[in-house]
């Protein structure tokens, strides 16, 4: 009786089972497809081309576009599903092949040189597996990109945060300048590592909760194999925090140190940073003008940037009334870099009140009243002299370099004059400030800059009073 239980129970496992896996694996599969077409975090389409359901293994192909810097990027991924499974291991896998396409939809290459899999755990886990130590591909236009040493892990479980990790040793992209016929442009990136958390965000309903840290060693910029820029020591945090209805979108990065230019003419910076955040943004509304741009991709086959562009502008305008109302803000919270002459520290904030705002969707013909209206923001920059002066230098040459100080000198000493700028001898400030009641600067006011948002402008706009705090600066001797 016991033999006979349990033969009934292995034979069961190996003849019911794996025909109860298929049948929720392409569930599964169909599943990921329609959030991937709902998902706010790319513009991907996604599309369905077959499947075929076996009893002990499954076979699937299912194609994907991306816009990626003006064109779209077509690939298609097969799935070849192993749905025997092991108990206390694992309940199916999944392996995958991913092949490029051309605009037709066909194969444009061979498959790429990647391990990919997934392995559905009996807890409910996905684990997803990515290996290539030489990935090499090549696209009609002459763009190539190259990767070695990759490896990624994602994890996804239903009610949790996807979970990834990935690093790669290099990255090499190419192709070819349209703007220069003949030309190449090159950029290159060593040591990659990224982890993080990410909700699969679709409406305001869901938990819309991101980290994500990513460190990279150097990133440099080629022209013709000639360095243009040069990055290293990058560090970069993103997180985005769910209030509700709306969220907040912060990015912190860092620089060790850097050039920009020609390597015997460059500009060699240190301690960069750019901080900067996007705060209560309508989470509905994010979600809704995410899903037209994505509609929009869909059609996008033989359209042009500034198409592309101007459909962007379409969805966000449709999407913008829910956008508005939630009072978004928009800041730099600090942006600077030092050098061996001195450094430069800037912040800014774009604020607009929603308080109030009429329900509907924007017209192209309200939006300037809008603005004026309701539009406000704040700058701030401190610039160390030493850093001025060498630029200036660095510009006009040696045979020209007394004159472009004392022009540049006698620029500083009128700015003060007027109030335009704040000079204690070793740093310049400014602040800029504006709302519908106009702008001003350093304290004093701007009347003609109402005229900027949408008011009207005095026929005649009173010049800004001196500072009295300033003290004048000499002028050079000649």
């Amino acid at each position: 009786m016991a033999v006979l239980v349990a033969s009934t129970v292995v034979l069961g496992w190996v003849l019911v089972v794996p025909g109860l896996v298929g049948v929720r694996s392409e569930e599964k599969i169909r599943q990921d497809i329609d959030k991937l077409q709902q998902t706010t975090l790319l513009p991907l389409t996604v599309k369905m081309d077959a499947y075929e359901r076996g009893w002990f293994s499954s076979s699937a192909r299912v194609s994907y576009s991306l816009p990626l810097a003006g064109q779209l990027l077509r690939f298609a991924v097969d799935y070849q599903v192993n749905q025997f499974a092991i108990p206390f291991l694992r309940w199916a896998r999944t392996d995958y092949t991913i092949t490029p396409l051309d605009a037709k939809g066909a194969a444009s290459g061979a498959a790429l040189a990647l391990e990919a899999y997934s392995i559905k755990t009996f807890l409910g886990r996905t684990d997803t597996t990515l290996k290539a130590a030489d990935l090499q591909w090549k696209g009609a236009e002459g763009n190539a990109v190259g990767v070695r040493n990759l490896l990624a892990n994602i994890s996804t479980e239903e009610g949790t945060p996807l979970q990834y990790k990935l690093s790669l040793a290099a990255l090499n992209m190419s192709g070819p300048l349209r703007s220069a016929p003949g030309s190449e442009l090159q950029l290159l990136a060593n040591n990659l590592q990224m982890e993080g958390h990410g909700a699969n965000a679709v409406s305001a309903k869901d938990s819309w909760q991101m980290d994500s840290q990513q460190k990279l060693e150097s990133l440099e910029v080629l022209l013709n194999k000639t360095s243009l820029a040069r990055l290293d020591g990058l560090a970069l945090e993103a997180a985005i925090q769910d209030k509700g209805s709306t969220m907040d979108m912060s990015y912190h990065s860092r620089i060790t140190k850097g050039q920009f230019g020609l390597v015997n003419h460059a500009l060699a910076l240190k301690e960069v940073r750019m901080d900067f955040s996007y705060l209560n943004i309508n989470k509905q509304g994010y979600a809704d003008w995410q899903h037209q741009l994505g509609q929009f991709y869909a059609r996008a086959d033989n359209t042009s940037n500034a198409a592309l562009e101007q459909a962007a502008g379409e969805a966000m305008l449709k999407s913008a009334s829910s956008l508005l109302a939630s009072s978004p803000a928009i800041r730099i919270d600090q942006l600077g870099f030092q050098t061996d002459k001195g450094g430069l520290r800037s912040s800014m904030e774009l604020r607009f009140d929603g308080n109030g705002m009429p329900a509907g969707e924007l017209a192209v013909q309200n939006i300037q009243l809008l603005l004026h209206e309701r539009l406000s923001g704040k700058a701030k920059l401190e610039l160390d002299r030493g850093l001025l002066s060498d630029l200036v230098a660095q510009m006009s040459g040696t045979a020209a370099n007394a004159q472009s100080a004392q022009m540049l000198e006698a620029g500083i000493h009128s700015a003060v004059q007027q109030g335009w700028l704040s000079d204690n001898g070793q740093r310049l400030n400014a602040d800029f400030s504006f709302n519908r009641d106009g702008a001003s600067l350093n304290g004093h006011p701007l009347p003609a800059m109402a005229g900027l948002l949408g008011g009207e402008s005095p026929a005649e706009a009173p010049a800004a009073p001196a500072a009295t705090a300033a003290a004048p600066v000499p002028m050079p001797a000649e």
